[in-house]
């Protein structure tokens, strides 16, 4: 992991601490973890922003793609019914670049 990826990851759980409930937050950590490879802690992030929202369409994407890296085609499955539902454009897109592959 490079500095500026361990910055960000102390920055957000720092803004986490102040409030826990900041999808947005939860979202941004999730996705440097998913770009330094730590899929499981992207996984439990995402998640996290979806407790928050559920209707967070980018969270659900993001968590469904984390899903692909980390083996878990079933999950995979789901998450693109769920995506579906929210945005479809997105949906298929997600669906082309991380089932299809």
């Amino acid at each position: 992991m490079d500095g500026q990826s361990a910055k960000a990851i102390e920055a957000y759980q720092q803004a986490l601490r102040i409030n826990p409930e900041y999808a947005g937050v939860w979202y941004n950590l999730g996705s440097v973890y998913d770009d330094v490879g730590q899929p499981a802690k992207a996984i439990e992030a995402f998640q996290h922003a979806l407790r928050i929202n559920p209707e967070y369409a980018m969270a659900w994407n993001n968590l469904g793609v984390a899903y692909a890296r980390s083996g878990q085609r079933d999950k995979v499955l789901e998450v693109y019914k769920r995506l579906k539902t929210l945005d479809p454009a997105r949906a298929e897109r997600f669906f082309k670049a991380a089932v299809i592959p």
